[in-house]
């Protein structure tokens, strides 16, 4: 669009000044080389964060490119607090990070979850003001959270309404007591990954690297459908890479006859990856 237009949102349809006149050039679009850091990283957030600040560009560098993003995110928050937290990190240190599920207080969505937090009294109260800001499916407040996450979570990444707070605080407590029986059920009683006759207990939640999203089954559980699904490793050896991938909801998606249709339901909520070698190179050996 002409940098004169705002860059989200709708345009006169009338206006022949307005009309787009072919692509922006690839040379003019925000991209990183192989900066001094080593590691550049995205997750849904602005691409004026992709690495150490001091190797990063700015909106200043592009004034006149219109519609790029600003959005902060807790993943992007996390991922440059756990990339940049040490000089070298070996690809048993990268599998971890992937499977981070921390919520940082100062992100978006940490801020409304306090918000709700400050709503709270009773048991609701301690258990939140016990959390360890983690969905690792130790806490005892991680199923709470998680459902207090799941109704202001649109409101920190889409532009829609935020919910009232003391109104999520009640409505997770009455949902909680009503098909649990009480505040702090185990997290894996909760959140649910169901594939064909399998349903397995999930750590995660929206907005973290961990990222499961769900949606709300008749039996109260939320249940896995967004987020994490096809993971894909890449490494080089030698200059030959190596892939290893785990796919959530199998390689025959809409087919619940196939035995792939839930066959790696376990290989992904325990986090593993089976070797997927590319075509061209599998006649060579893999790592």
């Amino acid at each position: 669009r002409a940098a004169r237009v705002a860059g989200a949102g709708g345009v006169p349809g009338e206006r022949a000044d307005l009309i787009w006149e072919g692509y922006e050039p690839s040379e003019n679009i925000p991209f990183l080389l192989n900066p001094p850091s080593g590691f550049i990283y995205n997750a849904n957030n602005t691409p004026f964060d992709a690495t150490l600040a001091n190797e990063d560009f700015t909106a200043e560098d592009f004034p006149e490119l219109v519609g790029i993003e600003d959005r902060v995110t807790n993943r992007g928050m996390r991922a440059k607090e756990l990339l940049s937290a040490d000089a070298s990190l070996t690809l048993a240190d990268l599998d971890v990070i992937k499977m981070d599920t921390v919520v940082l207080r100062d992100s978006l969505q940490g801020v409304k979850i306090l918000e709700v937090v400050a709503t709270l009294d009773g048991e609701a109260r301690a258990l939140m003001e016990g959390w360890d800001w983690s969905f690792d499916g130790v806490g005892a407040a991680d199923a709470l959270a998680l459902f207090v996450l799941h109704e202001v979570w649109p409101s920190s990444y889409f532009d829609v309404e935020a919910p009232i707070p003391e109104e999520v605080g009640a409505k997770v407590q009455a949902h909680l007591m009503e098909h649990f029986g009480r505040l702090d059920p185990p997290m894996g009683e909760v959140l649910r990954l169901r594939r064909g006759d399998k349903d397995v207990a999930l750590t995660g939640g929206p907005g973290v690297l961990r990222a499961i999203h769900s949606e709300m089954a008749e039996d109260g559980r939320l249940v896995a459908w967004n987020g994490d699904g096809y993971i894909l490793i890449v490494q080089w050896v030698d200059g030959v890479p190596t892939t290893r991938t785990v796919m959530a909801h199998g390689a025959a998606v809409d087919n619940p006859d196939s035995p792939h249709h839930n066959d790696q339901v376990e290989m992904f909520v325990a986090g593993e990856y089976k070797d997927s070698p590319l075509p061209i190179y599998a006649d060579r050996p893999s790592r």
